[in-house]
């Protein structure tokens, strides 16, 4: 699903637009986020056996 919304009204690294709270780990708000680069996937625990199926990457404008 691809989701579009104005990236410019989400300038806190404490809540959502939608005034939810973002996860601790990420600390910066998603504007203010790298949007060119690597995609890294990872499991939820290290070791744990992990797969993908019928991943697509598309590039949007």
């Amino acid at each position: 699903h691809i989701i579009s919304m104005d990236m410019s009204k989400w300038t806190s690294a404490k809540t959502n637009p939608d005034g939810s709270e973002i996860p601790g780990w990420l600390s910066k708000p998603v504007s203010e986020l790298p949007t060119h680069g690597r995609i890294g996937l990872q499991g939820k625990h290290a070791g744990a056996p992990i797969w993908f199926k019928d991943l697509k990457v598309k590039e949007l404008d």
